[in-house]
């Protein structure tokens, strides 16, 4: 705050007209460009949820998130008086009807340049049950695609698939500047608005929708959620397979391996867990990674699986850690050593080497005493023998 007045008291000494009694939106100024650059953020999911069990109906309570650069460039002698930015594509004042995720007024800066990570709450996402469609349409649009895959006995089914959102960076500017007013920053619909909107730009982000299933209990009926829900074990798998490999180049063919992560919980209901993975001497990686756990027969289980793949023979050690009790579990490092032929070393198994039916044990030790039966002791031929271990 104080660096903007500075930054004020030095264009006024430098000759610049700034006037405390003329209103700060007096006349719109001239730019010469506005830019804003979106950029979607990992592994952010929307939950569409069914209430009656019959169709997909409402968005669950959440946020996601995207990362933005916003950059405003006046001709003298303009300034900037407010910025900020509205969750959909819009343009003029049109955008003051569109949620607002972010604002700053008294901004008197002649060159905007300003970047942030934007969380954006599904209850700033408006869904219409009466068939009209809203302003912003995300909700209905992402309700109406679940809703194309239903099963013959409702919304029993998981779906997914990646669905498109924009924002709009928005300005009000003037041609004079009021040092006596101080920066203020809103994030969200309350304090003051975002005045006028002379210039606009509109950018892009990708979430991921999930249509979560209501799942059909082995009993019979529905069965949802319930309080009790937790993770009751997670176990980390590292299987090969032959025939699957990698050519990272065409002197070299390496070995791929396969990471399985299952959770194993109390009720059907959605999971969250970390994968940890380490390569060679690469820095070691983490992603967060969202399920769903389903009767399977034997219990409610959810499972993940990925590929790795190396460029030389490699190390690769991995850890999953399970997000959801409010005391995690873990299940500590598992390594593997992938080998490649060629250009990058080492040798290539043959055979898979699979650790999927669970933990190494230790090797076989037997004691014991061994004796060796001569048939025909006396002959020079070639003769079977016989060996009895007791």
């Amino acid at each position: 705050m104080l660096g903007n007045l500075k930054t004020a008291t030095l264009l006024v000494v430098a000759g610049a007209v700034l006037s405390s009694a003329s209103p700060a939106h007096a006349d719109q100024a001239s730019i010469n460009s506005i830019s804003f650059n979106t950029q979607s953020a990992f592994n952010q999911v929307i939950h569409v949820v069914s209430s009656d069990k019959k169709k997909w109906d409402k968005l669950k309570a959440g946020s996601v998130q995207f990362w933005a650069h916003m950059q405003l460039d006046t001709k003298w002698p303009g300034y900037v008086n407010t910025a900020g930015v509205v969750l959909g594509s819009c343009g003029g004042n049109s955008c003051l009807s569109y949620p607002k995720l972010f604002a700053q007024q008294n901004v008197n800066q002649r060159d905007y340049n300003h970047q942030r990570n934007f969380a954006v709450s599904t209850g700033k996402i408006p869904v219409s049950s009466g068939g009209g469609i809203p302003l912003l349409p995300y909700g209905n649009q992402m309700i109406a695609r679940c809703n194309q895959h239903l099963a013959a006995n409702g919304p029993t089914k998981k779906y997914s698939f990646d669905f498109l959102m924009h924002a709009t960076f928005v300005a009000d500017t003037g041609k004079t500047a009021n040092i006596n007013d101080l920066l203020t920053e809103v994030i969200g619909p309350d304090g003051p608005t975002l005045g006028n909107v002379h210039y606009s730009k509109t950018g892009s982000f990708i979430v991921k929708v999930e249509c979560d299933p209501v799942i059909i209990s082995p009993v019979g009926g529905i069965a949802t959620q319930e309080p009790d829900f937790k993770v009751t074990s997670i176990e980390l798998f590292r299987t090969t397979f032959s025939g699957a490999t990698s050519q990272p180049n065409p002197g070299t063919v390496c070995k791929k391996a396969e990471l399985k992560v299952r959770l194993k919980t109390s009720k059907a209901g959605s999971v969250k867990f970390k994968l940890w993975t380490k390569i060679g001497t690469s820095p070691m990686t983490s992603k967060v990674i969202d399920a769903w756990s389903a009767f399977t027969g034997g219990g409610f289980k959810a499972e993940y699986k990925e590929w790795v793949s190396v460029s030389k023979t490699s190390f690769v050690q991995a850890m999953a850690e399970d997000m959801t009790n409010p005391i995690g579990q873990s299940t500590g490092w598992k390594s593997i050593t992938l080998h490649c032929t060629g250009a990058g070393g080492g040798g290539l198994a043959d055979k898979p080497n699979s650790n999927d039916d669970g933990p190494l044990v230790a090797p076989l030790k037997v004691t014991g005493e061994l004796t060796l039966a001569d048939s025909a002791a006396n002959s020079n031929k070639p003769r079977l023998g016989q060996a009895v271990f007791k």
